[in-house]
């Protein structure tokens, strides 16, 4: 290959006869990753690299690292990085070229696993790239989009240091618990700050920091510690149960939302010192204060589904102004100079960024193939956004030996419940972005004999009579319960008392009752007469994915909501009435997850972080006993498991998690 050859010849080919050596480099130049061209022993990721050399040529038309001699193509894939797709006139949506990305890291360990990685990936990212939407419409030309990180996970959250070039920002790599890090935009080489265990929160003006210590999962979002942590590194801590919180604008406290009514369902606003205790709804964050800390803005929600609800903007005294009711929100900041918020709406697989004033007008700064989920705006119109690939799913594991196994089908990536001798199970869609209140399908699907079948509609499904029926709930609005046959026969809806607004419905074993929940109370559903009786009022909640009803049908097991969000105590409530147990010897983090077969323990299980350990727990006595860990084969992207459904020997698992993929981008040029 001469100078300046863009020849597409491939490399001599090896002579007949030529015995290959210890040393000799054999692949075609310029297609080959940087351990082949070393010499070294290569596996299946050297050709996840040359595939995105490839997929890099399709699109551009030329080779990623092609230089004037054999010598300096060799250097650039050791030492070079490709050129930027971004400002060539192509329009490559932002989801593509981070899978060529992926594809292209010089370290083997940062690439995709493999080729099934891979094709997952593409999959996913297909309906994005694909689609004839609008939002494939080019960004403006003045806008140029850098990517910051080269992590095999996902980012929590990033902010721009004031006074600085440089940000900081958390992320969970590898399946590892978050991490707090700072970053030069120009240098591209993250540094920890020490902070393992921290997800970030804030910066202030002054350069301290807000972070949640040991965060946990709730609704999709994260409890935590409100720690402070000045530029020398000394902590304070603020709150020990905290949902989000911003700085105020001269750095001297924070506004913070947390915990300390007794309901499950409101939280206190702590703005300047004002405590507003008010009925927010299910989950509340991206809260910000306004540069002149007159005002702040959050995003709150009653749906279950992360980003379903609306912009609220909020003053000193706490009147409230709804700015926006949404579907698909990804974050917001404050732009330049306060004027408007810039936020992010992710809808029909593109991301759209907006500037919104004060009064609800709004206009369109920018489109995007893909999950953009805007962190932060510089005071000159700079944007962090992370860009994300989310994937739900359930997998299955037999004996503690044994490998795991895919259980999802088609849009079904929950498993409900399984038959209790763990050859059967109940699928539907759940996870992060299903809408509970869809009309959602549920699948039957037999292990034994690989098959599949289509149930009806419903948000969830348990097993009953027997594992010969099948109790499904349409949906949270205007919802029905059914009860289906497994074998044969028809679907037919039961009495529920006339009440149409449940957000829980559990069957007995035996099939003859159900327990549910109405927005008011639980109750006892007689299936065949639609009679209810109360058993428990609305201090009670329920742990989502939970088989409750004991084997007897005479107890179902209940958290008390005694004021803040995670750790409720567990009761044991009689249905026929009485008054209910606490359960003992559970731990922090302790989710249930169903009853022994002989009514005398339960299941449960650590939501938060990997691995997941399974505890049995004896009613009597509160002594507890090891049973199963789960430690995903692939934990990136994961920040722990969602649920859980097993077998009552717990012979058979299956857990439900969320994939979610991040890298942090640096987006210039909005106006």
């Amino acid at each position: 290959m001469g100078p300046n050859s863009d020849s597409f010849e491939p490399t001599a080919a090896i002579s007949p006869g030529h015995h290959t050596e210890k040393g000799i480099i054999l692949g075609s130049l310029g297609y080959m990753s940087p351990e082949q061209v070393r010499g070294e022993i290569v596996d299946s990721r050297s050709d996840i690299f040359s595939f995105g050399v490839v997929l890099f040529e399709m699109l551009m038309g030329k080779r990623a690292f092609a230089r004037d001699t054999a010598s300096d193509t060799m250097a650039a894939i050791l030492r070079d990085e490709p050129p930027y797709l971004e400002g060539t006139g192509k329009s490559i949506p932002l989801a593509l070229r981070r899978i060529i990305d992926h594809c292209l890291e010089k370290a083997p360990p940062l690439r995709f696993h493999d080729a099934e990685d891979l094709a997952f990936t593409l999959g996913n990212a297909r309906d994005l790239l694909f689609a004839q939407s609008p939002s494939f419409t080019p960004s403006p030309p003045q806008t140029i989009i850098r990517r910051l990180t080269h992590g095999r996970g996902m980012v929590e959250a990033a902010r721009f240091i004031p006074g600085s070039r440089e940000v900081v920002f958390s992320a969970r790599w590898h399946g590892g618990d978050p991490e707090v890090y700072s970053l030069n935009p120009d240098a591209l080489e993250p540094r920890s700050l020490g902070l393992k265990g921290a997800s970030l929160v804030a910066v202030s003006t002054t350069g301290e920091l807000a972070v949640k210590r040991n965060p946990r999962q709730w609704a999709y979002l994260e409890v935590g510690q409100l720690v402070r942590v000045t530029p020398g590194g000394s902590e304070r801590i603020e709150l020990q149960e905290c949902l989000d919180a911003d700085w105020l604008p001269d750095g001297s406290g924070l506004a913070s939302i947390y915990s300390d009514v007794p309901s499950f369902w409101e939280a206190t606003l702590d703005f300047f010192q004002s405590r507003l205790a008010r009925c927010l709804g299910r989950a509340f964050w991206a809260t910000r204060v306004s540069p002149q800390g007159g005002q702040l803005v959050l995003f709150e929600q009653s749906s279950p589904v992360k980003g379903d609800g609306r912009i609220v903007l909020i003053d000193r005294e706490g009147r409230r102004t709804v700015l926006a009711d949404l579907v698909g929100f990804t974050g917001l900041a404050w732009g330049p100079e306060g004027k408007e918020i810039w936020f992010g709406q992710h809808q029909s697989g593109s991301t759209s960024i907006w500037g919104m004033r004060p009064d609800g007008s709004k206009r369109l700064l920018m489109q995007q193939a893909g999950l953009l989920e805007v962190h932060d705006v510089s005071p000159d119109g700079k944007v962090l956004a992370s860009l994300s690939m989310v994937s739900n799913g359930s997998m299955g594991l037999d004996a503690p030996d044994a490998g795991e196994r895919e259980l999802s089908w088609n849009d079904a990536t929950e498993t409900f419940d399984v038959s209790q001798d763990g050859t059967k199970l109940l699928l539907g869609a759940g996870g992060y972005g299903s809408s509970a209140a869809d009309r959602r399908t549920v699948y039957l699907r037999d292990l034994k004999r690989s098959l599949t079948v289509r149930l009806g509609a419903g948000v969830s499904a348990f097993f009953t009579n027997g594992d010969r029926h099948v109790l499904t709930l349409s949906g949270l609005n205007q919802s029905v319960a059914s009860i289906i046959p497994v074998d044969s026969g028809s679907a037919r809806e039961v009495n529920t008392g006339g009440s149409r607004s449940l957000t829980f419905v559990l069957p007995t074993p035996q099939g003859t009752h159900a327990v549910i929940q109405d927005p008011e109370e639980w109750k006892l559903c007689d299936l065949a007469t639609g009679h209810l009786k109360k058993f428990a009022g609305n201090d009670c909640t329920y742990f989502n994915g939970l088989n409750g009803v004991s084997p007897g049908g005479r107890s179902v097991l209940l958290g008390r909501t005694t004021g803040g969000w995670l750790d409720h105590p567990l009761f044991v409530f009689p249905i026929d009435g009485g008054e209910p147990v606490e359960v003992k010897g559970l731990q922090r983090g302790d989710i249930p997850a169903r009853w022994t077969a002989d009514g005398h323990s339960i299941y449960v299980f650590n939501r938060d972080g990997l691995p997941t350990y399974i505890h049995r727990i004896e009613l009597a006595t509160g002594e507890r006993s090891h049973v199963r860990t789960i430690m995903p084969v692939n934990p990136s992207g994961m920040a722990g498991i969602r649920t859980l459904a097993l077998t009552p020997d717990a012979s058979f698992i299956a857990y439900n998690h969320t994939r979610k993929l991040s890298d942090l981008y640096l987006i210039e040029g909005l106006k």
